[in-house]
């Protein structure tokens, strides 16, 4: 399923409160990622932890989020692939032990977003979010 897609330039700078339903098609997208490489899905969760994390340290005192749906789209996407290199772990035994590439993510993004973009949004995830990057446990 294409969940990336370009948006006209009025919703690429306009900002806007990201719903549940958007949260669920990048959602739904993180999963298939992780099910086709052959992580486990436990790394979603994280990723989308990150996200909430960010884009609630990024709101106003008791305001939702508001961004444009592109940029949570990078969020969502950086965050997975952090996810994936801290915490993933591949069930497949061709790809164990092999952490995602930001290439592969540039490619999986279907080339919205660039490398650079990509590094510059995890510089901000991490900072945000003090570099506390364990999840917390049940």
């Amino acid at each position: 399923t294409n969940y990336f897609h370009h948006a006209p330039p009025s919703q690429e700078t306009s900002s806007e409160t990201i719903d549940d339903s958007w949260r669920l098609k990048v959602a739904e997208w993180a999963f298939e990622v992780a099910d086709y490489f052959s992580y486990d899905r436990e790394v979603v969760a994280i990723a989308l932890h990150y996200t909430d994390r960010f884009m609630v340290s990024m709101s106003e005192a008791g305001k939702a989020p508001r961004t444009c749906k592109r940029k949570f789209q990078l969020v969502t996407l950086t965050a997975l692939y952090i996810a994936m290199k801290l915490h993933g772990d591949s069930s497949d035994a061709s790809r164990a032990n092999k952490k995602p590439s930001i290439r592969l993510f540039v490619t999986l993004s279907r080339n919205m977003f660039t490398s650079d973009e990509i590094e510059r949004i995890e510089l901000s995830i991490l900072t945000k979010l003090r570099w506390k990057l364990n999840p917390p446990l049940p």
